[in-house]
């Protein structure tokens, strides 16, 4: 018999996208999953427009109050029955061979913790608007995760957790972008990630994207799971110097200094000169400090 593959869903307030969310996932090529709703206490339809999918391989499960983005996705992970899963927001679409293709990956792969694939920007009424940037490699470990950013879209990721540790959860300490650093734990310094070369999920863009409304948020979620792996020993200075902890840190410094915070702005700025001490981004970052400087005191 196939291998069951669960679908966690997450929601809130999502009843212009759901339908199409859970149709697209119980129209799999692949039919041994289960779908499990976790809606996060929406005050839209979103509930009544799910009762009214008849499938007996779709659960709904709503909440009694409103826990946020990672409590909510804790609240998943705690009802996860199988190794295999996808973790998805209520907005998104399928496309029809997606689970198909990740199972078979892991069975010729099954040492690998997560297989990611290529994702398509799709707007409100689901035309494609473009393609998400992501990478189609093997990696091992997170540091080269760390390296990289976020190399797959969150829900392109198919997760095997056979061999990982059931203690190994999103962080509540990370309000809105909590998927990362739950990526890092789970590899630590072995595990294995790959890709399938192909665009298998429709990632939407509207108004209500958590990341488009806590755009900034999120960015300093990034920094957040960064210092917290640093206290906690999982990377290193010379690990935070690469690639993505450059950009998070210098977009949270610029944040701050337009909005006038020059104390918050300079403990940023001083702890990434630090870091990167003879960078060009540094000088620039002191002439955009003295900048904002002189503007604020001719007014």
């Amino acid at each position: 018999m196939d291998i069951c593959v669960e679908i966690l869903v997450i929601t809130y307030n999502q009843q212009d996208y759901i339908s199409e969310c859970i149709v697209s996932i119980l129209n799999q090529s692949y039919v041994n999953i289960r779908v499990k709703v976790f809606d996060d206490f929406s005050t839209d339809s979103t509930l009544s427009k799910l009762s009214s999918i008849n499938d007996n391989r779709l659960k709904v499960y709503p909440a009694t109050k409103n826990l946020g983005i990672t409590g909510n996705c804790n609240r998943a992970l705690n009802n996860l029955k199988t190794d295999l899963f996808v973790l998805v927001g209520g907005d998104d679409v399928f496309y029809p061979t997606k689970v198909e293709l990740q199972v078979n990956y892991f069975k010729k792969n099954p040492n690998h913790i997560i297989c990611g694939h290529k994702l398509n920007y799709i707007d409100s009424n689901s035309i494609i608007t473009g393609e998400m940037k992501t990478y189609a490699f093997d990696g091992v470990g997170a540091k080269s995760w760390i390296n990289k950013g976020m190399i797959f879209g969150a829900f392109a990721m198919m997760y095997n957790f056979k061999d990982v540790s059931k203690d190994i959860i999103f962080d509540e300490r990370v309000k809105y972008a909590s998927d990362w650093k739950l990526i890092v734990d789970l590899l630590g310094e072995k595990g294995r990630y790959g890709a399938i070369d192909i665009a298998l999920g429709g990632y939407r863009r509207h108004a209500n994207n958590i990341t488009v409304i806590k755009q900034l948020e999120c960015k300093k979620d990034w920094l957040l799971s960064l210092e917290i792996l640093k206290s906690e020993g999982k990377i290193t200075e010379a690990d935070f110097k690469k690639g993505k902890a450059s950009y998070y840190t210098f977009f949270w410094f610029k944040h701050l200094l337009r909005q006038n915070k020059f104390k918050e702005a300079l403990k940023v700025y001083l702890s990434y000169i630090k870091i990167f001490p003879f960078s060009l981004r540094g000088i620039y970052g002191l002439f955009l400090f003295v900048l904002q400087l002189v503007k604020k005191n001719k007014k």
